[in-house]
Parts: C-alpha cells; sequence; structure tokens
C-alpha cells in the first residue's frame, strides 16, 4: 500500500497543479471511485465456492468484509452522477476538487 498511497498522493497533486496551470479556461478534477458493481463482481459472484448463498447476501457479505461504511458496493450510475456533475454548470465554480465515490471505504481507513 505504500507505493500506491504515494502514486495516488502524486496524483493528487498534479491535480490541483494543473487545476491552477490551466485556470480559468479548463477546470481540472477527478473522481475516485470504490468498490463498484461491475461485471468483475458478477464474474467473482458467479465462481464463488459456495453456490448457495445468493447474489444479494454475497454483495451484502463483500461490503462488510470490505468495510464499506454505506454497507454495499456502489452502482455505475452513481459514478456517473458525479461525472456529469462535474461537466455541467452546476459546477461551474469546482476546480482542483476529488469526488470521492466510495461508499466512505477511503475515508474510514
Amino acid at each position: 500500500m505504500v507505493c500506491t498511497s504515494a502514486a495516488r498522493a502524486g496524483v493528487q497533486n498534479l491535480l490541483k497543479s494543473l487545476s491552477v496551470e490551466f485556470a480559468p479556461d479548463i477546470r481540472v478534477n477527478s473522481v475516485v471511485v470504490g468498490l463498484i458493481e461491475s461485471g468483475q463482481w458478477e464474474r467473482r459472484f458467479a465462481a464463488r465456492p459456495d453456490q448457495s448463498v445468493g447474489r444479494d447476501a454475497w454483495f451484502s457479505q463483500l461490503a462488510r468484509d470490505k468495510h464499506i461504511p454505506l454497507g454495499r458496493l456502489g452502482a455505475a450510475e452513481e459514478v456517473a452522477r458525479a461525472i456529469v456533475f462535474l461537466g455541467a454548470p452546476a459546477s461551474a465554480y469546482t476546480t482542483g476538487a476529488t469526488l470521492e465515490i466510495s461508499g466512505g471505504l477511503s475515508r474510514h481507513f
């Protein structure tokens, strides 16, 4: 995690620098995505060792195992809405920001 943490911090500092360099013509923001229900998790569900566990129970247990404070994986639509917000007039005064769409996971640790 040390290397990943250092790299992420570097990217966030780059974001801040670019937001200053390109302002006011271009806004620079980022979206940090947590665990999202996707094909990857569907494949892992299909390959689960205990086939008697249903989808909802399996995903709920996964969220608990990953210590996601909101208790579930995110939906792709939730990430998409954050991206749409950053491209919309409602965020016209937003630059250098990081939106975390993670169910609180990154703030938990």
